[in-house]
């Protein structure tokens, strides 16, 4: 594990056995991945996204990711030279090997539908 990953995680209530990076984000292994991505655009869309998160968990759609706050309450996470991250709890633990199941394709286009559903609400 890099320092600056170690940095970043020991700010949250998870114990980490590994981590590795996959396309922009550095996955921390617990019992299921947890993505840490560096944020690169405005703080301000992580309190919109995180409300979007909890409506549609209210709405009964709960196999959703979700931003995890850190040990301060926080969303956002940051280093000593600035870099600020998010950590995400998955609800798949790997995307690109489901994808590859009929069944659970079927499985999220019907979840797209719902939350097609949701949002006209």
């Amino acid at each position: 594990m890099q320092e600056f990953e170690q940095k970043i995680l020991e700010q949250y209530n998870i114990e980490v056995s590994s981590t590795r990076k996959v396309r922009g984000a550095v996955y921390a292994k617990q019992i299921r991945d947890y993505p840490l991505k560096e944020i690169t655009t405005s703080e301000k869309r992580i309190p919109a996204l995180c409300e979007l998160y909890t409506r549609l968990y209210e709405q009964g759609y709960h196999r959703i990711d979700y931003v995890v706050t850190n040990r301060n309450g926080e969303y956002i996470s940051a280093l000593d030279n600035g870099d600020r991250y998010i950590l995400k709890k998955m609800f798949l633990p790997d995307v690109n090997a489901t994808l590859r199941r009929r069944r659970e394709i079927f499985e999220a286009a019907g979840n797209l539908a719902k939350l097609h559903i949701i949002y006209a609400l």
